[in-house]
């Protein structure tokens, strides 16, 4: 007589039931049908010395490996015995087929999506059982099957803690998947979730002055950190060095030794034109952030700002993907020039590029010339002090607006986009109007005016009435993104134009 038994998990719970099977003296065979072949043949292996079981699996190439494995014990299978338990497979397997777990709430979630070499990463597990059977592994992106042959790192699901797995990226920059697999059924995809890893392209490296004395103390930050196993490095070089980096650094710091994305050191002796960059030492000394050209002198005195009068009077500007038939370029070669705003390492401006919400506070502090806050944060649950742009939200934390939780603490968002209606607010603040004095009828001629958000509505009437802002077509479009075009035509006119005919327009420079 023939026992079937179902889809056993480990040999150990095999074991358990052949031997309660045959403890019944009903039977002198016990036949086992496990569902796939990886699973048969780890297990058959194990069980040689077991006279009394056969393995079975529904696959047609398992059909000749059982029926050898029962000819070395010295008995005979007949095809239509075979034939016949084949059949009672099937039938049985109908019925027992719901409770193969088919994990169809299964999901994973990442810490975040866009990481560097060598970042720890935390995946969180839901729904998926702790089965000996499952495992979670870092796979090559393109990779689309065979995934056990192509896992650079994994771990079975049983060894986790709290369904949480923990690891640190490889070394070698690209796309990447975590997936969830089931071991037992030909390693069956259940769950998937991609990340990229690359090292930091666009860090922003700022210098706290124009032209420094010789030995005067000069203050770099930059805006982003590269992980400190990438061997980023920081130095001061000569602003004529356009490559071979490593061979012409004046003085040099890794990133990893700097405390708060900040690196001071006094300036050298040599009079000249200096710049500060950001290197990556595993990637062949790639730049990946430079400041702009600063004078060491012994004359230096602080630069005066350059006032916009025609774009002859401003240096001409070299972005590769910007130029004066451009509507904002004088503008923008106005912002470049008081050193406000800045193009990026690749020598690109990025014109209709979002501006984030860090990014305007940044824009709004060196624009008003406010002091840069140095103190503790007691505002926003979600700046932290190192944050590269921890000074400048803080400095200009009065013309900002935030966000509300309701347990009552703030957040700024830092990486959300800056919106129209933000800027407005900002604009009306610094102008230092009492948006009490609101004529509402400005806004209302805009088409989506109970678009803007309640409470900043004084502010874009305000806004439209003192010609700060404009909107087209009849909307004025609130919650539109603001572009670097925009933010530094916006600006400059505001310096230039704006602050300066408006009768009650008052910079505030303290908190």
């Amino acid at each position: 007589m023939w026992v079937y038994i179902s889809n056993a998990v480990t040999y150990e719970r095999l074991i358990l039931k052949i031997d309660y099977m045959l403890s019944l003296k009903k039977t002198n065979h016990v036949f086992v049908d496990l569902f796939s072949a990886n699973r048969t043949k780890s297990l058959t292996k194990k069980m040689e010395n077991e006279t009394n079981v056969f393995v079975w699996s529904l696959e047609k190439t398992r059909l000749a490996y059982a029926e050898r494995l029962y000819k070395t014990k010295g008995e005979k299978m007949n095809r239509k015995a075979l034939s016949m338990m084949l059949v009672l497979t099937i039938m049985l397997s109908l019925f027992s087929v719901s409770s193969i777990p088919t994990f169809a709430t299964a999901s994973i979630s990442l810490s975040g999506t866009n990481y560097q070499p060598y970042e720890n990463v935390t995946v969180t597990l839901n729904d998926i059982p702790t089965d000996s059977s499952v495992w979670v592994g870092l796979i090559p992106g393109e990779i689309t099957s065979d995934y056990d042959s192509h896992d650079i790192m994994y771990k079975w699901t049983r060894d986790l803690t709290n369904n949480q797995w923990n690891f640190k990226l490889p070394k070698a920059e690209g796309e990447y998947k975590v997936g969830v697999f089931v071991n037992s059924e030909n390693d069956r995809m259940i769950a998937m979730s991609d990340l990229i890893s690359s090292y930091h392209k666009d860090v922003l490296v700022s210098v706290n002055k124009e032209s420094f004395k010789p030995s005067e103390e000069i203050i770099v930050n930059i805006s982003a950190e590269p992980v400190a196993d990438a061997n980023a490095w920081i130095a001061l070089i000569p602003a004529d060095i356009t490559s071979d980096y490593d061979s012409h650094d004046i003085m040099y710091k890794w990133v990893r030794d700097i405390s708060n994305l900040t690196w001071s050191f006094n300036a050298p002796e040599n009079e000249g034109s200096y710049k500060v960059g950001v290197f990556l030492k595993e990637s062949s000394d790639q730049v990946v952030g430079m400041s702009s050209s600063f004078l060491i002198s012994e004359t230096s005195t602080p630069t005066t700002p350059i006032m916009i009068t025609t774009v002859a009077d401003l240096p001409e500007l070299t972005f590769t993907d910007f130029n004066n038939t451009h509507w904002s370029y004088k503008y923008v070669q106005h912002m470049v020039s008081l050193g406000i705003i800045t193009g990026y390492p690749d020598n690109t401006f990025r014109q209709d590029g979002a501006f984030s919400r860090s990014a305007f506070a940044k824009l709004l502090a060196l624009s008003f010339d406010l002091p840069i806050y140095t103190g503790s944060n007691e505002i926003y649950t979600d700046i932290p002090n190192n944050h590269w742009a921890y000074g400048y939200i803080m400095s200009s934390n009065d013309y900002l607006t935030a966000y509300e939780k309701t347990d009552g603490t703030k957040i700024f968002l830092p990486n959300n986009d800056a919106l129209r209606e933000d800027v407005a607010v900002a604009m009306i603040k610094a102008m230092g109007i009492d948006p009490e004095d609101a004529d509402m009828s400005y806004l209302e001629a805009y088409t989506d005016a109970n678009e803007v958000s309640e409470n900043l509505r004084n502010y874009v009437a305000l806004a439209i009435e003192h010609g700060v802002m404009q909107g087209s077509d009849g909307y004025f479009n609130p919650k539109d993104v603001l572009t670097r075009a925009q933010a530094c035509t916006l600006f400059s006119r505001f310096l230039t134009d704006i602050k300066d005919k408006d009768a009650g327009g008052v910079i505030k420079v303290t908190n």
